[in-house]
């Protein structure tokens, strides 16, 4: 059995002059998890439809995930992108992760991957940042999110996690699970000023992101 999770969080960088604030996915799994997040990287370099990890819907304090083909690009470049959307999946709400990029940058992302999960410490403290505010990662577009790789786990163990306090991710949905502000979507006060959940009136079912919806992304956002 694998286990890998998709958490969402939000990260600030403060300094004298200015604040900014965007969300951080953190990733949390086991040797086996990790494998399979990156056959899914890999199969993404050939694909002709968008990959998914369906199972991290089992767990509600989890992002679904959401892996599109290359994006047709002249460059030789290597370019990611990473953002996230709100969908519906069985008629629930959840944050998605979308990963993106060129053909170059899908082999270079992957390989970053696969080198930081060859030899796991076996320790979630170990960890890897993918920032496009990072000065030695200009290939991550920018108003892309963060990505924050935890060390993999060889076994799978709750008292692993709790060691450097990451078990109460997986406890429940955190606040930011599904933002504050997309909550008018299917959220309204009560009469005792309680959130209570209403009829979402959008489309229930999920939607692919299309080849047009992706490439508007991708250049201007």
């Amino acid at each position: 059995m694998s286990n890998f999770f998709l958490i969402k969080d939000v990260t600030g960088n403060e300094c004298e002059y200015y604040f900014t604030e965007k969300t951080d996915v953190w990733f949390l799994g086991d040797v086996k998890g990790y494998k399979i997040f990156l056959n899914r990287l890999r199969s993404a370099v050939t694909a002709k439809r968008n990959l998914h990890l369906w199972s991290l819907a089992k767990n509600e304090c989890n992002m679904l995930l959401s892996i599109l083909p290359p994006v047709a690009s002249k460059s030789k470049r290597p370019q990611m992108k990473f953002w996230e959307r709100l969908v519906f999946y069985k008629s629930k709400p959840w944050m998605e992760l979308v990963i993106s990029g060129n053909l170059p940058g899908f082999k270079l992302f992957t390989s970053k991957v696969e080198s930081f999960s060859k030899n796991p410490v076996d320790d979630t403290s170990d960890h890897v940042h993918f920032d496009d505010q990072h000065i030695r990662q200009k290939w991550i577009k920018t108003r892309s999110i963060s990505l924050n790789l935890r060390g993999p786990v060889k076994k799978w163990d709750v008292k692993k996690l709790q060691e450097n306090g990451h078990d109460s991710f997986l406890e429940r949905k955190l606040p930011e699970t599904i933002p504050s502000n997309l909550h008018w979507h299917f959220r309204k006060k009560d009469q005792f000023g309680q959130m209570i959940l209403v009829k979402y009136h959008g489309t229930k079912s999920y939607h692919e992101i299309s080849r047009e919806e992706a490439h508007a992304v991708w250049k201007e956002f």
